[in-house]
């Protein structure tokens, strides 16, 4: 897991949902190995974005990805 080692970590962030902080990270130019929003209500509430980086000397894969009870599949 990329939480044990340090590359990882969700996040929340008072007063903006979790869509719109996956946005912003995929706007920051900064270079993820993925940004996955997990477990968002169908209505937009709840959830986290989990953010990693890539291991050193390993080339990020930039995915964007969402996660919820239906499966998973790509941010669009």
């Amino acid at each position: 897991s990329g939480h044990i080692k340090g590359l990882a970590s969700d996040l929340r962030a008072i007063g903006m949902s979790t869509e719109q902080l996956m946005r912003a990270a995929i706007q920051s130019g900064i270079e993820w190995d993925q940004l996955i929003m997990e477990f968002v209500n169908s209505d937009g509430s709840g959830g986290w974005l989990h953010c990693a980086i890539a291991q050193v000397g390993k080339k990020p894969r930039g995915q964007h990805l969402v996660i919820d009870k239906t499966g998973t599949r790509f941010f669009e």
